[in-house]
């Protein structure tokens, strides 16, 4: 393959993995997440190798880089929604908690002292 075909290739299978990490994020599939940004950091060596001795993009490449921008952008803003829902669970839940703790405070049995010996 040539330098271009290597590009256009590297760039389709990024746009893959980011179809794939939209996926997994809108159903908090956090391994497939992860798998899919691990894939994409080993594809950023390939295709660093593969623009170095390039000159100037050309449409195509353009274009699919534009639709990777995109891409990111919208799977870093859900993210970032995902996220605050999350904590926001979170909160509540440790709430919860603690309201459960307070409850079983009150509830809990006063233990009188008992005489263990007498004489």
């Amino acid at each position: 393959m040539n330098p271009r075909e290597n590009l256009l290739l590297f760039l389709r299978e990024w746009r893959r993995r980011t179809v794939a990490e939209t996926a997994g994020i809108r159903a908090q599939n956090w391994a497939v997440v992860k798998e899919c940004q691990e894939a994409k950091r080993q594809l950023q060596a390939l295709l660093d190798e593969a623009t170095e001795p390039r000159s100037q993009p050309d449409a195509l490449e353009r274009e699919l880089v534009q639709e990777l921008i995109s891409m990111e952008s919208e799977n870093s803003r859900f993210l970032e929604e995902q996220k605050q829902l999350l904590k926001a669970r979170q909160r509540e839940l440790e709430e919860s908690s603690r309201t459960l703790k307070r409850v079983r405070g009150s509830y809990a049995r006063v233990q009188t002292g008992r005489w263990q010996s007498y004489s």
